[in-house]
C-alpha cells in the first residue's frame, strides 16, 4: 500500500511539474530574440543558400491556405496540365517543403499535380507560440483537420503522401477527419504498434520485427 501511495504522490509531482512547463510555453517577456551569428556563420549559411536555391522542380507555385483565427499556411504546389489526380505531401517533422523537391518531380513525371503543406509550426507558417524557433501544437487531431480541409480544396482524385510525422498525421486524418482520399503513401509513418498485454521488445522477438 505505502509503494502505490508513493507511486501515486511521484506521479503527481511530475504532471504538476509538467503542467507547468507546458503553460510556459505560452510566456513571453518580449519578442523573440534570434541567436546571433558570427560573420564567418553566416557566410557559411549564406553559400550553402547559393547552392541549393533549386531544390525545387520548375514551374512550382508557392502560396498560402488560409484557416480560420488568422492561420496561414505555407503551400507549394506543382500542376500538371493533365493530371490523373493530385498528390498531397504531408512532411515530416521540422521539413522544409523544399526537401521533397526530387518528390514533386518523381510524381509530376508519373502524371500527377502534386502539393505540399506545412503544418501549424513548419516552415513559413503560422507558428503558435512567441517563440518561432519552438514546435508545438495542442492536438494532432488539429492537423489531420488541417490536411483534410487541404485535400478537399481540389478536385479530382486525391491521394496522400505522408512522411514520419506527416504519415501520423495521415493516419489521423483516415481515422478521424474522414478526407476523401483514394489511397495513402504512408513512409516510415510516426506510430508504433501496440503490442497489447505483450511488453515491446517480447512482442518484437516473439515476431521477429525491428
Amino acid at each position: 500500500m505505502f509503494r502505490v501511495l508513493a507511486y501515486l504522490i511521484v506521479f503527481c509531482v511530475i504532471a504538476f511539474v509538467g503542467a507547468i512547463v507546458g503553460l510556459g510555453v505560452y510566456k513571453t517577456d518580449g519578442p523573440h530574440e534570434y541567436a546571433a551569428l558570427s560573420p564567418a556563420e553566416q557566410a557559411e549559411a549564406q553559400a550553402y543558400l547559393d547552392a541549393n536555391d533549386d531544390l525545387m522542380p520548375e514551374g512550382v507555385d508557392w502560396g498560402w491556405f488560409e484557416l480560420a483565427g488568422d492561420v496561414r499556411l505555407e503551400t507549394a504546389t506543382l500542376t500538371h496540365p493533365a493530371p490523373k489526380g493530385v498528390i498531397v505531401i504531408a512532411p515530416g517533422f521540422t521539413a522544409p517543403l523544399e526537401l521533397y523537391g526530387a518528390t514533386f518531380e518523381a510524381f509530376f513525371d508519373a502524371g500527377y499535380t502534386v502539393t505540399a503543406l506545412s503544418t501549424r509550426g513548419q516552415g513559413r507558417s503560422t507558428r503558435l507560440t512567441a517563440n518561432p524557433e519552438k514546435g508545438y501544437i495542442e492536438d494532432y487531431i488539429q492537423l489531420a483537420a488541417d490536411l483534410s480541409r487541404y485535400v478537399a480544396a481540389f478536385e479530382g482524385p486525391g491521394f496522400v503522401y505522408g512522411n514520419s510525422m506527416g504519415g501520423h498525421i495521415a493516419m489521423t486524418a483516415a481515422g478521424v477527419t474522414y478526407p476523401e482520399v483514394e489511397a495513402y503513401a504512408l513512409i516510415v509513418p510516426m506510430a508504433k504498434i501496440l503490442t497489447g498485454e505483450f511488453p515491446e521488445p517480447i512482442a518484437l522477438a516473439m515476431t521477429g520485427a525491428s
